[in-house]
């Protein structure tokens, strides 16, 4: 045999066994990590709308404070008693920002409805409670592009996002925890270091979180979960079953508390308590604009940040 067939021979050799398995094992890792990156880059860019769209609720706040003095009062209870101007209890610090994010319009159709009717589930309010704003909506969350029914004849629309009140020792004591609306001079513990506003994808059952208005519950605090809640969460009005580390307080017993961490959308106990659909922790809008991604090992600092004027030493977060 001529050096030169046994040259051509060893140039038509395939690949052996091993070196396909080895080359397959190449483009599955390679084909592995792709798919991770683009998860990657998705879940980064809707954490990065999300957060986006909470600063222009942020400089809507901020155009309320400065038109009125004060940024939105914590929503009235809903007794849809008839005459003042707010005789429709139960509106939503959503909708007294509408004119400062472009909407005056349907700012205008809703005060209208309430003059007709104070009653947010009335015929004159149908048309505007399941309005879509997409600034209220974190990215994230598919499901609130449009209109959920609710007990079968009611249509309404979603937020992802709610305003805080405070903690479990003091519902009262955050920027919507208040029936008055609060000046800027009344967040002691400095604008920076005070939330406003963090996210809270509403449960499957979508029971919690609409932008229009709150549940009728009478004097129940937790009507209010729709679009306000304390950094930790009391659940038993929601589900008794709900696990949690037991309120301090002692009238009424026993309320569990769910605080600031990972949850689903389909555990109802999870509308209690602020988190997000992003992975590790949730985005907060602070008082001064500004808006910081708090991963969940800060649920301690959250009841912090939570108070405007409870003097607590802040730890890094």
């Amino acid at each position: 045999m001529t050096g030169r067939s046994r040259r051509n021979r060893s140039r038509s050799r395939g690949f052996t066994l091993i070196e396909l398995l080895v080359v397959i094992t190449i483009i599955g890792v390679v084909a592995a990590l792709t798919v991770l990156a683009i998860q990657s880059s998705r879940a980064s860019a809707a954490r990065l709308s999300c957060s986006n769209n909470l600063k222009q609720v942020g400089m809507a706040l901020q155009h309320h404070q400065v038109v009125y003095g004060t940024f939105p009062p914590q929503s009235p209870r809903p007794t849809y008693l008839t005459g003042s101007n707010y005789s429709h209890q139960g509106m939503s610090w959503h909708v007294f920002i509408l004119p400062y994010l472009e909407k005056a319009g349907l700012w205008d159709a809703i005060v209208s409805a309430y003059k007709a009717e104070a009653d947010p589930f009335s015929a004159p309010h149908a048309g505007l409670r399941d309005v879509v704003i997409s600034e209220y909506i974190c990215p994230a969350d598919g499901r609130l592009g449009q209109p959920k029914a609710y007990q079968t004849n009611i249509s309404l629309s979603f937020t992802s996002y709610v305003g805080m009140t405070g903690y479990s020792d003091d519902f009262k004591s955050g920027l919507f925890g208040s029936g008055k609306g609060l000046s800027p001079e009344s967040v002691t513990d400095g604008l920076s270091n005070t939330v406003a506003v963090g996210e809270r994808p509403p449960p499957d059952s979508f029971s919690l979180g609409w932008w229009y208005t709150m549940h009728d519950l009478g004097n129940v605090p937790q009507s209010a979960n729709d679009f306000e809640v304390p950094a930790d969460g009391g659940t038993s009005y929601v589900d008794p079953g709900c696990s949690g580390e037991l309120a301090s307080w002692a009238n009424p017993p026993g309320i569990p508390l769910n605080f600031f961490r990972q949850g689903t959308t389909t555990n109802e106990c999870d509308s209690t308590h602020y988190w997000s659909l992003h992975p590790g922790g949730a985005n907060f809008l602070f008082v001064d604009g500004s808006v910081r991604f708090l991963r969940y090992s800060a649920a301690a600092q959250l009841r912090k940040l939570a108070t405007v004027s409870g003097g607590e030493t802040l730890d890094e977060f």
